[in-house]
């Protein structure tokens, strides 16, 4: 035991009556918290107490963790700091709080923050083409800033009725957690249509559970050789569909609402 130390306890049982105990104070740090890159931060140990009804002093310290950083009132109740930045990852910063009595008596407490490395939302990107019958979806132009991995969602909002995509799975959107898809387009008693329409949905989503959806309209056209006749028949009988546009920003394709819903699709 140091001096300093050894003097204040002598003090302390001097001045105590005799049989006394020196009730020893409940330190609170408060609960572990997580916060983003660069945030202000609040530590709170307000919730400490004293049984004997005396006046507390707490002194705050980082005690694990890195990088260091620098608390501002670190002998008060509630001291601050701001989170560090830049991080290549998330960090937990470990604080302690000493609580001491006016008796002399104290406790300490730990709490723990979680800074979070910043997560950059992914972005969508669709491409549609339309060979030989087949519809075929392309997100593989979709990116992650922080270079995560990505997961697929894809759903087919709606089309022009009679028209089916066959992506030998049931639920289409559930089963095809993939980049690049192709579905055989079908038609259905389509009674002479022109042109169809469909619009689809894909959803990326990032490792950190970020999301970003981009939607597209597309207008499928027949080709010379496959026209839209009554009855059932399969839209890669040999014949190519052309499509009249991606994401429903170019490519020529008919855009007036008469002829939209001339398709079927509003």
């Amino acid at each position: 035991m140091n001096r300093p130390v050894m003097l204040a306890l002598v003090s302390l049982l001097a001045a105590a009556p005799a049989g006394a105990q020196v009730q020893a104070p409940v330190a609170n740090a408060g609960d572990d918290q997580t916060a983003e890159e660069f945030a202000e931060v609040t530590l709170d140990g307000s919730a400490s107490t004293d049984p004997g009804g005396g006046v507390l002093t707490w002194q705050w310290r980082q005690t694990d963790g890195e990088p260091k950083v620098d608390l501002l009132d670190a002998s008060t109740s509630t001291p601050s700091f701001k989170a560090p930045g830049f991080l290549d990852d998330d960090v937990k910063l470990t604080f302690t709080l000493t609580v001491t009595t006016s008796a002399g008596g104290s406790a300490t407490d730990e709490t723990t923050v979680t800074v979070r490395k910043f997560n950059g939302a992914p972005v969508a990107a669709l491409s549609v083409d339309v060979e030989r019958g087949y519809l075929v979806l392309d997100a593989s132009d979709s990116r992650d800033p922080d270079e995560d991995a990505l997961a697929y969602r894809w759903n087919m909002v709606k089309a022009t009725p009679g028209v089916s995509f066959d992506w030998n799975a049931g639920e289409w959107e559930q089963s095809q957690p993939k980049p690049l898809i192709r579905g055989r387009i079908k038609f259905t008693d389509p009674v002479r249509r022109r042109f169809v329409v469909a619009i689809i949905k894909l959803t990326v989503t990032d490792t950190a559970g970020a999301t970003d959806t981009i939607t597209s309209r597309e207008i499928i056209r027949a080709g010379p050789d496959l026209t839209f006749r009554g009855g059932s028949t399969d839209g890669a009988r040999g014949g190519k569909v052309a499509p009249a546009g991606n994401g429903g920003g170019g490519g020529g394709g008919p855009r007036s609402p008469t002829r939209c819903m001339k398709a079927g699709l509003s």
